[in-house]
């Protein structure tokens, strides 16, 4: 059985693919590889090219993404391949659009996933099959940071079968929904995915539920970031790196996220109240309590996270909807939500609503709309200090 690339060799190869946006000779990327590249004749591999944007005229463009390298002969890694991703690219405006597309699509095994994240995965994939054309190899390893840890995701999914296939990511954000989570999971293993985030790196937090990370369970190497607040440095690599420093697997921090009944909504809800005193807009602690908070409810009202969100109806639109019904149901439901809408509005800077209040679907899904762009905003602030 091959062993996993350590956390410091990975976090250097997720480096290294940044430099093949632009630059397409790979020599540039052996540089960037460091010691993590070593046992991969990254010189002799393939560069490949990916599309980010929009799929409207003018709103996409072309740029390398990443590269394959095959482990050199008399290597450990003899008979195994490399395959890195890169993140965004703060200076490509595609790449920010597609980070902010939140629309759900099929994946490459028919799951639904992040549309502008597949769409990126799907403009890579016939160029990593070409490169591994008569290679057979007995491992694959499929590093990714960002925007590319989602991509990357996506790769493994649609190249399970192949060969065996371990999976690293850095600060990747949500790559699909629930039922994506369990096939990819099932088909890698658990024990094959390496998902690193430090805590205060609010990239992962997008997109918000019902997309989940895998494995599932979102088990994970949680790495903790500075106070209590989303801070950008935590979603640099070269953050990662000091945090992982030269621990193996074994030496870092795991953590697996219990999923919450809705016995518990209350006392989450006591903690978020009681967390949102003063300006709490960057409060991680309160954002991850809202986060904890919708997901219970929404599991609560019964939404289904599978082929249900390819309607006409958006992710949004599903998720206010099913809130508003939860709110109708029971009065003690109606204060649930009423409760969990001003702690999102304390957050926001909004002015509460009084007890008793009535929630429309347009309403919620207006507060929704200002919580993803809030996040996301925080997230593109992260990114942009990137460069």
């Amino acid at each position: 059985m091959s062993l996993a690339l350590s956390p410091a060799q990975t976090v250097q190869l997720a480096q290294s693919a940044y430099v093949m946006r632009l630059d397409t000779d790979l020599l540039t990327a052996v540089q960037a590889s460091g010691p993590g590249g070593e046992q991969f004749d990254i010189a002799s591999g393939t560069r490949f090219t990916g599309v980010s944007g929009l799929n409207i005229p003018g709103g996409s463009s072309r740029t390398g993404f990443g590269f394959v390298a095959h482990g050199k002969a008399g290597t450990p890694r003899h008979g195994e391949t490399l395959i890195c991703v890169r993140g965004t690219e703060i200076t490509s405006g595609h790449d920010l659009m597609t980070d902010a597309h939140m629309s759900a699509a099929r994946s490459p095994l028919g799951l639904p996933v992040h549309e502008g994240f597949r769409n990126v995965a799907v403009s890579i994939l016939g160029q990593v099959q070409t490169a591994l054309r008569g290679r057979n190899p007995g491992t694959l390893h499929i590093v990714g940071h960002s925007l590319g840890g989602a991509a990357a995701t996506i790769l493994a999914e649609a190249l399970i079968g192949t060969s065996s296939i371990k999976l690293y990511t850095y600060g990747a954000p949500r790559a699909g929904l629930d039922s994506h989570a369990q096939v990819v999971t099932a088909g890698l293993g658990a024990h094959n995915v390496f998902r690193v985030y430090h805590d205060t790196d609010v990239v992962p937090m997008l997109p918000i539920f019902p997309f989940c990370h895998i494995p599932v369970g979102e088990v994970a190497y949680l790495l903790r970031g500075p106070g209590a607040l989303v801070s950008k440095d935590a979603h640099f690599l070269v953050s990662y790196r000091k945090s992982v420093g030269l621990s193996d697997w074994s030496g870092l921090p795991v953590i697996a996220h219990r999923r919450f009944s809705l016995d518990t909504v209350d006392d989450l809800l006591f903690q978020a109240q009681t967390a949102a005193v003063g300006p709490t807009m960057h409060s991680i602690v309160v954002l991850r309590l809202i986060e904890k908070i919708l997901g219970m409810l929404l599991d609560a009202a019964g939404v289904i996270v599978g082929l249900t969100f390819f309607g006409g109806a958006t992710v949004l639109d599903k998720m206010a909807a099913a809130l508003t019904n939860m709110a109708a149901s029971s009065l003690a439901a109606a204060e649930r939500v009423v409760e969990f809408v001003n702690v999102v509005m304390r957050f926001l800077g909004k002015h509460l609503l009084e007890k008793g209040a009535k929630l429309t679907v347009a309403f919620l899904r207006w507060l929704l709309s200002m919580l993803v762009s809030v996040i996301g905003g925080l997230a593109t602030q992260a990114i942009a200090s990137l460069r």
